[in-house]
């Protein structure tokens, strides 16, 4: 799983979604625990990327 979680992360990066990255591993490891199905994993990973883009958008407005 390293060499996929690397993967993702290259991609996010490239792809500029930061927030996908400080939830991923946690995010992976609630999938296998509550045996979420692609769709909500993907769901749950988008969420919190907007969120996050969302927050950091109030803040360079604030500034």
């Amino acid at each position: 799983m390293n060499k996929i979680l690397t993967e993702i992360k290259k991609y996010v990066k490239e792809l500029k979604i930061p927030g996908v990255i400080q939830g991923l591993k946690m995010n992976i490891e609630e999938a296998y625990r509550f045996d979420k199905s692609y769709e909500e994993f993907l769901r749950d990973i988008l969420i919190e990327a907007y969120d996050m883009r969302k927050e950091n958008g109030k803040k360079n407005r604030i500034r």
